[in-house]
């Protein structure tokens, strides 16, 4: 089977794929909110239906810094804790150096 799924209002992008301890079927990358990226993070169930008992509708869009965001690696743990890894690009320092950028998430 396949699925596509829109993320956000424009420019979606998968890096990471994993399979938690129940089968679900974990994606994460990036999205576009039209000015930025983004971390989003999907989660389906083991039929390629979106879990909509995650986030919303199966969806998590997390806003890092100011400016682009991406995950890029994922890790989940035996109790379905989701780590993503990847960078923010915030500006903070003027010189628009990227940053490591980690987010945890709650099953």
């Amino acid at each position: 089977g396949k699925v596509v799924t829109a993320i956000g209002s424009g420019d979606d992008r998968v890096y990471s794929v994993g399979i938690d301890t129940n089968g679900r079927i974990i994606v994460a990358g990036s999205s576009s909110n039209g000015s930025n990226h983004d971390f989003a993070l999907t989660r389906y169930n083991t039929n390629g239906s979106l879990d909509t008992d995650f986030g919303t509708s199966g969806k998590v869009i997390t806003a890092i810094g100011s400016v682009d965001d991406r995950a890029y690696s994922m890790a989940i743990d035996a109790n379905g804790r989701i780590v993503l890894a990847g960078y923010s690009n915030s500006h903070v320092d003027n010189n628009s150096n990227p940053y490591f950028a980690l987010a945890r998430y709650w099953p």
